[in-house]
């Protein structure tokens, strides 16, 4: 069983994001045609968190990997004026959970996601997207999450996986 899970989400981080990367490549929808060329990754096991606010708060994030992108407790940052699109998996008990991204504090689409974890532990996996600025700048993705019941939800294991295009900064100034 805990195979068939792990292969449901492999096929799904894989699947949509290959679907976002093709229309981005392609030039359809509201994709400016500038492929996706990084990717960061980190996850997490064997560190559960728990919530049981109603109110939005970080998700912290234990970086055990990391391709391109320096993470931070709370947040995965680079530099690009393109599309984003961050694929976030997770093992949750316990209550419905809602899961959110932001892009430099900006809610990226299609918003929240819900997740109501029955009989034990149950697998989730969201892709969230956003078109980007247009021009280059430092661009900060972090995670939220809540409680819609207020009962303890609590996230045993998780993957995050951002694709985005690598810029550069006019100037070759730094991001703070």
């Amino acid at each position: 069983m805990k195979r068939r899970v792990l292969a449901v989400l492999v096929i799904a981080a894989l699947t949509v994001p290959a679907v976002v990367l093709a229309a981005s490549s392609s030039g359809t929808g509201r994709s400016r045609g500038q492929a996706l060329n990084r990717e960061a990754f980190i996850w997490r096991r064997d560190n559960p968190q728990s919530t049981s606010s109603k109110q939005w708060t970080g998700l912290l994030l234990t970086a055990r990997g990391n391709d391109t992108a320096t993470p931070a407790p709370d947040s995965i940052s680079f530099v690009s004026g393109g599309a984003v699109t961050v694929t976030f998996s997770g093992n949750f008990t316990r209550a419905p959970v809602q899961v959110r991204v932001r892009d430099s504090g900006k809610i990226m689409q299609p918003g929240r996601a819900q997740f109501n974890p029955q009989n034990g532990q149950r697998s989730f996996s969201f892709t969230f997207v956003n078109k980007g600025p247009g021009q280059a700048e430092c661009r900060d993705i972090g995670l939220e999450w809540r409680s819609p019941t207020g009962k303890e939800a609590r996230l045993w294991r998780s993957t995050v996986v951002v694709r985005y295009r690598q810029d550069e900064l006019a100037g070759g100034a730094a991001c703070a």
